[in-house]
């Protein structure tokens, strides 16, 4: 694929600061339309409360939304540092142009319909912009992208309307749903959907992450990469410092297939990809749920600094299955101290043999203490225990009712855990209906503890945070 050549403008600063913290921004082609259903990216910066200067530029309107419009970039009564193209493709390479003329170095273009399309025009475009890019200087986003998204500046440049949570979680994606909620759930606290990645791609993304203070973990989700052995290069060096999780789509010959005529990307067998991804120490999932529960767990649990996991339940059975996934991803039982298993049988009734898994139900039935107090000791009692390394905790959702809830439990074990990790499962319960999404947002909003949405994928967090500490040498 070719790519701008090396100039002295595209070596100077990274085009993501531009991206992801601009203090102005002009949107050119900005929608007249407004409402709920207008997919009005200027009517979006507003509803954030986006504290940058705001410049719609329209040569059919004088006002929007109580903001002065402009005919054309040049009009501007300052040099921005941002502009969004949201026009028909034919006009994009001279508005690009435009743009440069008038000192604005970074450009993300929405429209589609350049390579990830199959006719000749949509080509030629692309390769115009790569023209005007080499020639000017001008950094591009896209085209075929939503933007970029920051919600630590309550920004984003997308025409859907984004629900911004500042988690420390950085993405570069190559579709604009990532930059949404899945599962009802935000995957980002910062990120860019690179589109077609004509000109900024995973390189320029991973670098500005690799230094940005309020980004813990990297996500990528990829389709093809356009600077292949850069693109190693970078992620080796920056996988050293902080996890690289990445979701490399496109693997099956008709997925493949696709991949190209959605971006226009070059794509790869996965094999290789699995092989070149190790190398670099980029930790590869297998699909969106890993994405974002890997995303999760790098974000607000601490690296795992060994294998041994420690299960406690209300549910004899599930701490059976959680005994499965703990061989399935690398991990084994802890075996409980002494002094554990003395703390324990002092308030467990007499037939009950203290082990791992942990039922505590038992326990807290015959307990002198209220339930509540029972389960929290017995967390405590674990955590506190030299041979544990990471914990399971299952739990139902009801006890969201009871005073503290369970939400509050994570998140002090979380905070009692001595840089232990503590995945949650929450099951639901039957005498209230609540939902474990709701739990989770209160947990997240503390920065501490996460749930997940089984056993299975609470084990298979805590492997990769076990893998990564071991391979990254931060055990």
């Amino acid at each position: 694929m070719k790519r701008p050549k090396k100039t002295p403008a595209r070596d100077g600063a990274n085009p993501m600061k531009a991206l992801l913290e601009p203090e102005s921004v002009a949107v050119i082609g900005a929608s007249r339309q407004t409402g709920e259903t207008s997919l009005n990216i200027v009517e979006n910066l507003l509803g954030y409360d986006y504290g940058g200067r705001i410049y719609p530029v329209n040569p059919k309107a004088k006002e929007l939304l109580g903001l002065n419009v402009y005919p054309s970039i040049k009009d501007l009564p300052e040099k921005v540092d941002l502009a969004v193209l949201s026009t028909p493709r034919h006009l994009v390479p001279g508005l690009i142009r435009e743009c440069g003329e008038a000192g604005v170095r970074v450009v993300i273009v929405v429209g589609q319909g350049f390579r990830d399309a199959k006719d000749e025009e949509g080509e030629q475009l692309h390769q115009e912009i790569l023209q005007v890019v080499e020639e000017t200087g001008v950094r591009v986003l896209g085209p075929n992208t939503i933007g970029s998204a920051n919600a630590f500046l309550n920004f984003s440049t997308s025409f859907a309307k984004n629900q911004l949570e500042r988690i420390p979680v950085g993405l570069a994606c190559q579709t604009g749903i990532f930059l949404g909620r899945i599962h009802g759930q935000g995957l980002i606290g910062k990120g860019v959907d690179l589109g077609n990645a004509a000109d900024i791609d995973f390189v320029d993304a991973m670098e500005y992450f690799e230094t940005d203070p309020q980004v813990k973990v990297i996500a990528l989700h990829i389709e093809g990469i356009p600077r292949g052995e850069k693109f190693l290069r970078t992620a080796e060096r920056v996988s050293k410092k902080k996890p690289i999780i990445a979701l490399k789509t496109g693997n099956s010959g008709r997925a493949a297939q696709s991949a190209m005529s959605h971006t226009g990307s070059l794509v790869g067998k996965s094999e290789t990809w699995d092989a070149a991804l190790k190398q670099s120490g980029v930790i590869r999932v297998q699909d969106i749920d890993e994405l974002m529960d890997l995303a999760k767990a790098f974000a607000f649990l601490p690296l795992m600094k060994g294998k041994r996991t420690a299960i406690i339940t209300l549910s004899g059975g599930m701490g059976i299955a959680s005994l499965d996934a703990l061989d399935r991803y690398g991990l084994e039982p802890a075996e409980l101290s002494p002094e554990t298993r003395n703390r324990l049988e002092e308030i467990a009734p007499s037939w009950f043999v203290i082990g791992n898994p942990l039922d505590i139900w038992p326990v807290m039935m015959v307990a002198d203490a209220p339930w509540v107090d029972t389960y929290r000791m017995a967390i405590h009692t674990l955590l506190a225990d030299p041979q544990i390394d990471g914990l399971i905790l299952i739990g139902p959702t009801w006890m969201e009712y009871i005073s503290p809830g369970i939400s509050e439990i994570i998140v002090e074990a979380s905070e009692d855990a001595k840089n232990k990790p503590v995945a949650s499962w929450l099951y639901e319960g039957w005498l209230f209906d609540i939902n474990d999404v709701d739990i989770e947002l209160k947990v997240r909003s503390k920065g501490k503890g996460a749930i997940f949405p089984s056993p299975e994928r609470a084990a298979r967090a805590l492997g990769r945070l076990a893998e990564y500490a071991e391979l990254s040498g931060k055990k």
